[in-house]
C-alpha cells in the first residue's frame, strides 16, 4: 500500500531518488559522450594535481620534527598521512577515468533526489570551511561537537540522544586517540589557550 505524504510517495524503496511511476528517459548518445569526456578530463586534472601534491607540495610544506637518523620503522613520519591521502585520491582518479573509458549503458540522470543530495554536499562543504576557521578561534574541543551535530542533523538524523552522544563522545575519543597514539595535541584555539 502506498501512502501520499507531502507530495511524495511513502513506501518506495528509492525514497526520492527516482520519480515513482515515470520511467527514466535514456540520455542521448551525445550527452553520454560529453559526460564521459568530462569525467575523463576531470580524472586527468585531479590525477595531475595529486602527482603535484605528492611530489612537490607535501615535501616542501611538511617539515619533519623527527630527525631522520632517529626514526625507526615503528614511527609514522609526518608526511605519511598526506601521502597516503594523495595516493587514495590518485587511485580514485584512475577509477573515475576507467569508468569514463568503458561504455556504460546505464546513464546517469539528474533527478530531484540527486539535486537535493548536491545541495547537502555543498552545505557540508561550507560547514567544513567554517569548522576549519572555528578550529583556529575556539579549538577542537569546542568546534568539533557543534560541527558534528550540524552535519548529523543535515544528513537527516533527528534522534537528539544519538546526535548528542556522537557529537560529544567521538571528538573526545579522537582527542584521546591522537594524544595517546601520536602525542599530538589537537588545536586549542586562540580564545581558550
Amino acid at each position: 500500500r502506498i501512502v501520499k505524504s507531502r507530495g511524495r510517495e511513502r513506501g518506495s524503496t528509492m525514497s526520492g531518488f527516482a520519480s515513482a511511476g515515470r520511467p527514466r528517459r535514456p540520455l542521448e548518445p551525445e550527452v553520454k559522450a560529453r559526460m564521459r569526456k568530462a569525467d575523463l578530463i576531470m580524472g586527468v586534472v585531479f590525477l595531475l594535481f595529486s602527482a603535484f601534491a605528492f611530489a612537490h607540495l607535501i615535501p616542501s610544506q611538511i617539515v619533519s620534527s623527527i630527525p631522520i637518523d632517529e626514526s625507526t620503522p615503528a614511527v609514522l613520519r609526518p608526511e605519511f598521512f598526506p601521502q597516503f591521502t594523495m595516493s587514495l585520491f590518485a587511485l580514485t582518479c584512475v577509477l573515475m577515468m576507467a569508468s569514463a573509458l568503458k561504455d556504460n549503458s546505464g546513464a546517469r540522470v539528474w533527478s530531484e533526489g540527486a539535486k537535493s543530495s548536491l545541495a547537502k554536499v555543498c552545505a557540508v562543504f561550507c560547514l567544513t570551511l567554517l569548522y576549519v576557521q572555528a578550529l583556529k578561534l575556539v579549538g577542537f574541543a569546542w568546534a568539533s561537537p557543534v560541527f558534528m551535530a550540524a552535519v548529523i542533523v543535515l544528513l537527516g538524523v533527528r534522534d537528539w540522544r544519538l546526535i548528542g552522544a556522537t557529537a560529544v563522545l567521538f571528538p573526545l575519543f579522537l582527542a584521546q586517540f591522537f594524544w595517546y597514539s601520536f602525542q599530538i595535541i589537537l588545536p586549542e584555539g586562540s580564545l581558550f589557550p
